[in-house]
């Protein structure tokens, strides 16, 4: 019989429908954010002896079934404007004060009754939440081997103007972490720090900031990651009205890429490090061909780069949470994938 994959994610989640599309023959559960509006049963048996029970809707699965969890809980606009992760939508029949209560509860069930499993989790949600932290990623990026810009977060706005004078002014501000940036309604992005600027942080109440280099480049590239797949993009950036954040300018060229091999092989250390089966890898190239590390967000988007170089990510997904051929498989027939030469990803070395 085929492992059982669940999907965890909100029904207006595109990608999510073209992984789900991907598993035709496949026992799929959907558990998407309608369940308790709707009344969809969630429970847990836990007996003092032998395996616990999951009944997901009207499908019962011990853990051992399932294969593949996918994880991406949908994020939501809550009343005071900010932004939420969550599965599920509130229960408009209870009371109001209880509604956010009994969403946590149920998520807490879901989540509690998949954790004892051995599945491939895209990704699991403690490896997810440690491997947004943007500078735990810079951190694990050079211990994987890769180049990372300078770079200083400090409360200390005379500790900022002096890393901005010694960069020659060539500083870069963003978000320390990008959790942070769904509690104010401005969006944050990438941007140069200007003289003025520092005029205005010094007079300011101290506050986390966080100062980089600003890396010049000759492209942007994105670096999908599924397991031990690459599928690569290059984003003609400079082509565009705003060079140092590619995603305020979407109308630049974006092709298909090849990258270096020794450089796939510290990406996918980078991942297995993390413990992520998948991540959106963002690097700039430098004009002499440096390739830089920025970031690599656990939950990126994947559709542009199906989209402008045909790579067969959804499909890469739905192989990984089936199990099919295991991590070091690729889809049959595909030519852009990267893949490490000489060097194959040890597994998920975080599976929690």
């Amino acid at each position: 019989m085929k492992p059982l994959v669940v999907l965890l994610g909100g029904t207006r989640d595109a990608e999510l429908k073209a992984v789900a599309d991907c598993l035709h023959g496949q026992g799929v559960v959907f558990v998407d954010e309608t369940w308790l509006r709707t009344g969809r049963l969630i429970e847990l048996s836990v007996p003092d002896s032998g395996e616990s029970v999951l009944r997901l809707g009207d499908r019962t699965v011990v853990p051992a079934e399932i294969g593949g969890i996918l994880c991406r809980p949908a994020v939501v606009r809550q009343a005071d404007g900010s932004l939420a992760g969550q599965f599920f939508e509130e229960n408009p029949e209870l009371d109001k004060k209880f509604q956010r209560f009994d969403r946590a509860e149920a998520e807490a069930l879901l989540l509690g009754g998949l954790f004892p499993t051995t599945a491939r989790w895209v990704n699991h949600p403690a490896a997810d939440m440690v491997a947004n932290h943007k500078l735990h990623q810079l951190a694990e990026a050079r211990a994987a081997g890769l180049v990372v810009p300078r770079t200083l977060v400090s409360t200390d706005a005379a500790a900022l103007r002096d890393f901005w004078h010694e960069n020659s002014g060539l500083v870069v501000s963003k978000a320390v972490h990008s959790i942070s940036t769904r509690f104010i309604r401005e969006s944050v992005v990438t941007r140069q720090v200007g003289e003025d600027d520092i005029d205005v942080l010094t007079r300011s109440p101290r506050t986390a900031t966080l100062f980089q280099e600003l890396v010049p480049a000759e492209i942007d590239v994105r670096v999908t990651l599924v397991g031990d797949l690459a599928f690569s993009c290059a984003i003609h950036s400079q082509e565009g009205g705003s060079r140092l954040d590619w995603r305020l300018d979407q109308t630049v060229r974006m092709t298909a890429h090849n990258l270096e091999a020794g450089l796939l092989g510290k990406l996918q250390r980078l991942r297995s490090r993390l413990g992520l089966a998948y991540g959106a890898v963002d690097l700039r190239i430098r004009p002499d061909g440096t390739p830089v590390f920025l970031e690599i967000n656990p939950r990126g988007i994947f559709s542009f780069v199906e989209y402008y170089t045909g790579a067969p990510i959804a499909r890469s997904l739905a192989m990984f949470l089936a199990g099919a051929g295991g991590e070091s498989s690729p889809p049959s027939g595909e030519s852009l994938v990267d893949r490490p030469r000489g060097e194959t990803a040890n597994g998920l070395a975080g599976r929690l």
